[in-house]
């Protein structure tokens, strides 16, 4: 059996791929009214509202979603504030931009976040150019990796491959991790460049 998260994940997809545009946010504003706050799927769904608005383009109405899912309690694939922030740099929010930053660094330094983090914040940040705070990000999802003691998890994959884009990009010289990034064949992410 799929843990909630995966079947509310299965089902956005089904709907997704069944409905028209309009259709499908109506489904998803009716699922997520019929949940109580803190029922599993509910952050989850105002995410996927909140994508949704993003990629046609209305991070105003996006980051409004991003924001009442951060605030509302359940697992998530990606922490919210992660879209928040794709939010704030699509409306060139700068100031906001970096206080949330502040906000994320105290919240990766604490541990506290849900969801994909790391390496979501890394792409965000590489895909607005901005390749010194990504490589920033990349690099503290593997802060704590020791490649002589275990393997990576996939997060920490995404973020050896993600850091070894930017570092290429920035003209950077090889380091350790780097080297086994290449020499791993880099796992198949290079879908930046």
């Amino acid at each position: 059996m799929n843990e909630p998260i995966e079947e509310i994940q299965d089902q956005i997809e089904e709907w997704e791929s069944h409905l028209d545009g309009e259709e499908f946010e109506k489904t998803l504003l009716a699922k997520f009214g019929s949940l109580r706050r803190g029922e599993p799927g509910r952050a989850e769904l105002l995410c996927s509202l909140a994508e949704r608005r993003l990629s046609r383009g209305d991070p105003v109405q996006a980051r409004e979603w991003f924001e009442r899912a951060v605030d509302e309690p359940g697992e998530v694939i990606i922490d919210p504030r992660c879209g928040v922030l794709q939010c704030c740099l699509a409306l060139e929010a700068g100031e906001e931009v970096s206080a949330l930053e502040r906000d994320l660094r105290r919240a990766s330094a604490s541990g506290d976040w849900r969801g994909a983090f790391h390496e979501h914040i890394g792409e965000t940040f590489e895909l607005a150019g901005q390749l010194e705070r990504a490589l920033r990000w990349f690099t503290m999802g593997v802060r704590d990796l020791d490649l002589m003691v275990k393997e990576p998890t996939t997060s920490e994959l995404i973020c050896l491959n993600g850091r070894r884009r930017v570092r290429r990009k920035l003209d950077k010289p090889l380091d350790a991790f780097d080297v086994y990034t290449d020499e791993e064949g880099a796992h198949g992410q290079e879908r930046h460049d």
